[in-house]
C-alpha cells in the first residue's frame, strides 16, 4: 500500500484497559517517528520527552544502573520487515531495544486517512489487567519531497 510509505510523527501513545483507564507508557508528551519504506522495511521509535541526561557524558563509558534503567524505560525502538494482511500491518522484528521482541511478529490493526495513521494492538496482559495499545501518527512532510 503506497499510502503507508514515508515518515510519520507520533501524536499519542496510550494503553487503554477494559474499564476505560488510560495509561501513557512514555508520558502524554512522548515523541517518536515511524518509517515505512517502499522495499518492505520499517522502523519505530518512541521516547519520553525531556529524558534525563547521564551525569557522565560518554556514550559507552557511563551511566549508573538507575540512569540506564530510566533510559531503557523511557525509550522504545525496533525495526525489521513489514507486510500488510487485510486490516493488519505485521512488523517482523529483526532489531529491538527490548531483546524479547526480536523474532516476533507484532500485529497492528490500522486505520488510515491521508495524514493520519492509527495503530491498535491486540489485547495484552500487564500488571493484572488487559490492555489495548493505541498509537496515533501524523504524516511528516519533507521539504525535499515537496520541491
Amino acid at each position: 500500500m503506497k499510502a503507508l510509505i514515508g515518515t510519520w510523527k507520533l501524536v499519542s501513545q496510550q494503553h487503554r484497559d477494559t474499564e476505560g483507564n488510560i495509561f501513557y507508557p512514555r508520558g502524554e508528551d512522548a515523541i517518536g517517528q515511524l518509517m515505512y519504506s517502499a522495499d518492505g522495511y520499517m522502523c519505530a521509535t518512541i521516547m519520553s520527552a525531556n529524558r534525563k541526561r547521564f551525569q557522565s557524558g560518554g556514550l559507552f563509558s557511563g551511566g549508573t544502573d538507575v540512569e540506564k534503567t530510566e533510559a531503557m524505560d523511557s525509550f522504545m525502538a525496533y525495526c525489521g520487515r513489514y507486510r500488510i494482511e487485510s486490516n493488519k500491518i505485521i512488523h517482523v522484528v529483526e532489531i529491538s531495544l527490548f531483546p524479547n521482541l526480536v523474532g516476533n511478529e507484532e500485529i497492528r490493526y490500522y486505520e488510515m486517512t491521508k495524514d493520519s495513521l492509527t495503530l491498535t494492538t491486540p489485547p495484552f496482559m500487564s500488571k493484572g489487567r488487559e490492555w489495548v495499545g493505541h498509537i496515533t501518527w501524523k504524516r511528516s512532510s519533507s521539504p525535499l519531497l515537496e520541491e
